[in-house]
């Protein structure tokens, strides 16, 4: 594990300090075909519950408008309905940006320690290490 500050709060006192674990504890085993299969159905299921979701979010009334101090963007925040479990609440944020698809998905690609800085920021996460699983 390591220790690192978080970079909203300038103090280094020990509740302001995260552990983040690093890539090399990771160690997955080859996955039988059977797994691979449970958990990409899974995947596809979760996947298919957020769009659903996100989509069925634009019918509830917005509860708050939220400034990002760093960024200057604005998001509206809505308080939704699960589409599957009703009695579960939800809370999601939307805002608006000027990019390609393409632009949005390479934000997320971080391949060189200024995008990881850039994400950090924007982000307010931390990433230590990322390796690819699977």
């Amino acid at each position: 594990m390591t220790v690192y500050q978080n970079p909203t709060c300038p103090k280094q006192h020990p509740q302001h300090l995260i552990m983040l674990p690093t890539a090399d504890v990771f160690d997955c085993q080859p996955l039988s075909s059977k797994d691979e299969a449970a958990l990409l159905a899974q995947a596809s299921s979760a996947w298919k519950g957020l769009v659903d979701n996100a989509i069925s979010s634009e019918l509830y009334r917005i509860e708050k408008v939220v400034r990002n101090e760093t960024t200057g963007r604005c998001a509206t925040l809505r308080k939704p309905r699960d589409t599957i479990n009703v009695n579960q609440d939800g809370v999601v944020a939307h805002t608006r940006t000027r990019a390609t698809i393409e632009q949005a998905a390479a934000f997320f690609y971080l391949d060189t320690s200024i995008k990881a800085e850039q994400f950090a920021r924007v982000m307010d996460e931390l990433v230590e290490a990322k390796r690819t699983l699977y």
